[in-house]
């Protein structure tokens, strides 16, 4: 997947959780990790949710910060 999001309206009723759901399942299933990056700090907690842990925090030279995260397979 390359990119998931909700309208600012809609965040915080579940649609991106149920949007992510069949792929977690997917890659536990096969023993996959998944990888994520995002620039929105308040978005870390969503993640945290569905399993995924902060790995790094970078800058982009000049540019904003970002968290890396990966849900290791369970």
């Amino acid at each position: 997947m390359m990119a998931l999001g909700a309208s600012p309206a809609r965040q915080g009723q579940g649609i991106g959780g149920a949007l992510m759901q069949p792929l977690l399942l997917q890659a536990g299933q096969e023993q996959t990790p998944c990888y994520l990056e995002t620039f929105a700090e308040r978005n870390l907690a969503f993640y945290v949710q569905q399993g995924f842990e902060v790995t790094d925090k970078s800058r982009v030279k000049d540019g904003p910060v970002f968290w890396g995260m990966v849900r290791h397979p369970s």
